[in-house]
């Protein structure tokens, strides 16, 4: 019978040093609040689910991707259709599973009739708001499109929940809508395995404090930040309690609203969140492989 080999006891000096170089190695990496597991994903790791945060300037286009399947949140701008269409197009989209427009406004739903026109799309969901209130041209175009490509429709109210592949969207708000665009938007959780990504389209602190009241134990490793880091939303109560470690600012560069609002700004510092830009960032992208994650960015940090 095979003995089994007796244990060495490692100096403590040795076990240090070889704490270190893992902390440098990208092995280990301290948790936060929450007990949400911040393990980050070294650069070599395979990764199963991406999102990719596109720079669209002064607006929201967000694409997630689990292997094979595609939804898509927001276009940005009508003249970042293109640009939009055509990232998609590089990560291998052929179809989507689902998009989801988060709000009628131009920054976030601008692009999106020429984007369903040219790509299929099985489902489609957006807030049930009243047609009185949505007179934009850029929207009758989407909603033509939408009829058109014979996609399945359905309005975003919470408690609703959809999979895609392995991804789960949990829609959070609004729970009702009437004519304030803003808070009407489509509040999505987006959980892959124990990674999870908070989209807030431009929903603003009276919906925040809906959801801390509906949702005490919510929590997420990245969040979207609301509003393109407005004052009107991030509240310093919204950011505790949800704790994320990292947030995507998608904003314009020199943008004449004057975002990312200082306030936003302190808040996410005060909470310990590391900010991405992508006025400063360009594109912000987190891959993962369900328990640890990574942030990349297209330049800078």
């Amino acid at each position: 019978m095979a003995k089994r080999k007796s244990k060495k006891k490692i100096h403590p000096a040795v076990y240090i040093v070889i704490v270190l170089l893992a902390v440098l190695a990208g092995w280990i990496y301290p948790k936060t609040a929450g007990g949400k597991s911040t393990a980050y994903l070294p650069a070599d790791s395979d990764f199963t689910m991406s999102v990719h945060f596109i720079d669209v300037g002064q607006g929201d286009s967000t694409l997630f991707v689990n292997d094979g399947h595609y939804v898509l949140i927001d276009s940005g701008e009508s003249e970042y259709a293109d640009k939009v269409e055509e990232y998609c197009r590089n990560v291998g989209v052929e179809k989507f599973d689902c998009i989801i427009v988060s709000h009628p406004h131009s920054d976030h739903a601008g692009g999106m009739a020429k984007i369903v026109e040219n790509i299929r799309c099985d489902n489609i969901i957006i807030p049930d708001i009243d047609a009185q209130y949505v007179t934009s041209s850029f929207y009758e175009d989407f909603i033509d499109a939408v009829s058109e490509s014979g996609a399945d429709v359905y309005y975003a109210y919470a408690g609703d929940s959809y999979t895609y592949g392995d991804m789960r969207f949990d829609i959070l708000s609004p729970e009702s809508t009437g004519k304030d665009l803003n808070n009407d938007s489509v509040v999505t959780l987006v959980t892959y395995s124990d990674v999870s990504v908070l989209m807030t389209g431009d929903a603003e602190k009276k919906i925040e404090n809906q959801i801390m009241n509906s949702y005490p134990s919510l929590k997420c490793n990245v969040l979207k930040v609301p509003h393109h880091g407005s004052s009107t939303s991030s509240s310093s109560d919204f950011i505790k309690m949800i704790s994320p470690e990292n947030a995507v600012i998608s904003v314009g560069e020199n943008n004449r609203y004057f975002h990312p609002s200082p306030s936003t700004l302190k808040n996410l510092e005060d909470n310990g969140v590391t900010v991405y830009r992508t006025d400063y960032n360009g594109t912000v992208i987190m891959r993962t492989n369900g328990k640890q994650y990574r942030m990349e960015t297209e330049k800078g940090k």
